[in-house]
C-alpha cells in the first residue's frame, strides 16, 4: 500500500506501469474497446494528481485509482445508455437485482458499441462531454452536417436490438 505524498512523482516509468494496469482493469467495463478503458484510467490518474495537488490524504493509491477508474467508467457507460435509450427497468427476468441489471447494461452497452465505427465512437464521446456539434466539426476538421449524420447513425445503431 501507497500513500499519495510517498508516490515518485517524476518517475515516468513507474506511472506509465500504473497506467497500463489501470487500462487492462477497466477493460472489464469496455470489453472490446480499449480507448474507452483507456480514457477512463487517464481520467483516473489525472484525478489522482489533482487529489494530490489539492492536499488530499490518499493512503492507498491504487485502491483510489481502482475506485476512481471504476466510477469514471461507470458513469461514461450510464451517458452511453441514456444515448442509446436503453431500457434499464424491463431488464431480462434473469437480471433482478440491481447489481444484475448494472452488469446486462454493461454487456449490453459494450455489445451495442462494437456496433459503432471509431469515428462514430469519437463523436459519440465528445458530444456525450458536452461538445456542441460545431465545436466537434471544428476539432475534427469536418462539417456540421457530418457530424449530426454520425450521431443520427450511432443512435440508430445503438438503439436497435
Amino acid at each position: 500500500m501507497t500513500s499519495a505524498s510517498a508516490l515518485p512523482w517524476h518517475d515516468e516509468l513507474y506511472f506509465r506501469r500504473l497506467w497500463k494496469a489501470l487500462a487492462g482493469y477497466c477493460l472489464k467495463f469496455f470489453p472490446g474497446r480499449p480507448e474507452l478503458a483507456e480514457d477512463a484510467a487517464t481520467d483516473a490518474m489525472i484525478s489522482l494528481y489533482e487529489a494530490h495537488a489539492s492536499g488530499a490524504e490518499i493512503h492507498n493509491v491504487s485502491g483510489w485509482l481502482r475506485t476512481a477508474a471504476k466510477n469514471r467508467s461507470l458513469n461514461e457507460i450510464k451517458k452511453i445508455a441514456r444515448f442509446a435509450k436503453i431500457d434499464v427497468l424491463n431488464a431480462p427476468d434473469e437480471y433482478s437485482s440491481n447489481d444484475e441489471r448494472g452488469f446486462y447494461i454493461r454487456d449490453e452497452i459494450a455489445k451495442r458499441l462494437t456496433r459503432l465505427t471509431k469515428r462514430e465512437l469519437e463523436v459519440v464521446k465528445l458530444h456525450l462531454a458536452g461538445f456542441s456539434r460545431q465545436e466537434i466539426a471544428s476539432q475534427l476538421d469536418i462539417t456540421s452536417q457530418r457530424i449530426s449524420d454520425l450521431l443520427t447513425q450511432a443512435r440508430k445503431k445503438l438503439r436497435s436490438d
